[in-house]
């Protein structure tokens, strides 16, 4: 971690988060703030509740800290632990994440 971000995350890194709570409404996607200089970040974000919820995402190049919205498949409601799990090939800096609440 440096400042407001963590740094150089590689291959096979797990960031997890406990104590999540969607509430019923829930969430379809998330926006990740981010920055890399790879083509392609390959990243598998996991929702461990009632079952295990799996998104998989390739965060592109982006050259200049970057805010992506990325739709996940369904919606995800209730309580658990989110992972971030960057798969061989990444290298980016994590600024933050947000989930954005189902309209």
């Amino acid at each position: 971690r440096a400042g407001d971000a963590v740094k150089n995350i590689g291959n096979n890194t797990t960031l997890g988060f406990s104590g999540f709570d969607f509430g019923d409404v829930g969430t379809d996607s998330l926006e990740v703030s981010y920055q890399s200089m790879n083509d392609s970040n390959p990243l598998q974000i996991q929702f461990d509740s009632a079952h295990l919820h799996r998104a998989m995402v390739h965060l592109p190049k982006a050259a200049e800290k970057t805010a992506l919205t990325i739709p996940l498949e369904g919606t995800w409601t209730g309580q658990g632990e989110v992972r971030l799990v960057f798969l061989p090939g990444a290298s980016l800096d994590l600024y933050g994440i947000r989930f954005v609440k189902k309209a």
